[in-house]
Formats: C-alpha cells, structure tokens, sequence
C-alpha cells in the first residue's frame, strides 16, 4: 500500500512542477512580445513597436497599453488623438502602471479635445506618486495650486476611489 501512495505523492509532484513550469512559460511568452515592443519603440521603429503592442493591449496587458497610449498621444508611427490616448492610459492606470496614470494626469490638466479636470489629473498623479513615481509626486504638487474650492473634495474622493489602482510593478 505505500508503494501506492508514494506513486500517487511522486505523480502529483511531477503534476505541480509541470503546472509551474507551463505557468512561468506563460509569463515569458507574454513577456517577450513586450519587451520586444519596447526595444522596438525605443529604436524608433513604431510601426513595429505598435504591431507588437497592440494586440498585447487588447488583451489587456497594462504596459502594452500604457505604450499604445504612448505613442498615439505622441504621434508616433499614428495619427495623434488625445481622446484615444486617454482611453489607453485609463486602461493601463487601471492595471496600476504608474506611467499611465501620470500620462492621464497630464492629459486630464491640458484638457484639448479632452473635458480639462483638474481634481482628476491631482488624483491619478497623487496614485502614481504613491507607487514611488518621482515625477509624479512633483506634478501631484504642482496640480495642487489648481485645486479650488469643492475641486479638493472632489479629487480627494478620485484618488480614494482610484487607490486600488496601486501596484508595485514598474517597468
């Protein structure tokens, strides 16, 4: 009867190996497309860039759509559209890729084709401040001085609502 039992403990080990290998192949499968995206869009090479991309962002992907995002907002390899950018940056900031979340911060204070919100643009800044963005505390300050009136309570209830949207992944 042990010999069974050592069997059974053998082939549920080999089970739980396969299952973490074919886990962590996963990963690298869907990491290599990225980081190819990213060493793309780094040569300038956008269309590529974007082709390795997008279909990452579509799948939901964060930094695949912080990158869209990216490069549609700065006419790289697209046509810009700031509507379009927002849309990939919210998604993004959504799966707390702190880059994204200043990049609508930034949107959301120059308000182009976009409704300018300030307490929107103060609240994702604050959220990617918290992640340990530099940048992004500074442009949090900077936002303050726009704040006016029920704007603060405003913000304060974004940032409060948006705080889930914090994560310690950078790229």
């Amino acid at each position: 009867m042990q010999h069974v039992f050592r069997r059974l403990r053998h082939g549920i080990l080999r089970l739980a190996v396969a299952a973490a290998l074919a886990a962590a192949g996963a990963e690298a499968a869907r990491a290599a497309p990225l980081d190819d995206a990213f060493a793309a869009y780094g040569r300038k090479e956008y269309a590529a860039a974007m082709a390795l991309a997008r279909p990452l962002a579509d799948a939901g992907d964060g930094w695949a759509a912080y990158l869209v995002g990216r490069m549609i907002d700065l006419g790289q390899g697209v046509i810009y559209d700031d509507v379009a950018a927002l849309q990939w940056y919210l998604q993004a900031a959504a799966k707390g890729v702190p880059d994204a979340q200043l990049a609508a911060a930034r949107l959301y204070e120059m308000g182009e084709s976009i409704l300018q919100d300030f307490p929107a643009a103060w609240a994702w800044a604050a959220v990617a401040a918290d992640q340990g963005l530099d940048e992004a505390a500074k442009y949090r300050d900077h936002m303050r001085q726009f704040l006016i009136g029920q704007d603060n309570d405003v913000a304060r209830a974004n940032y409060e609502n948006w705080g889930a949207y914090r994560t310690t992944e950078r790229r």
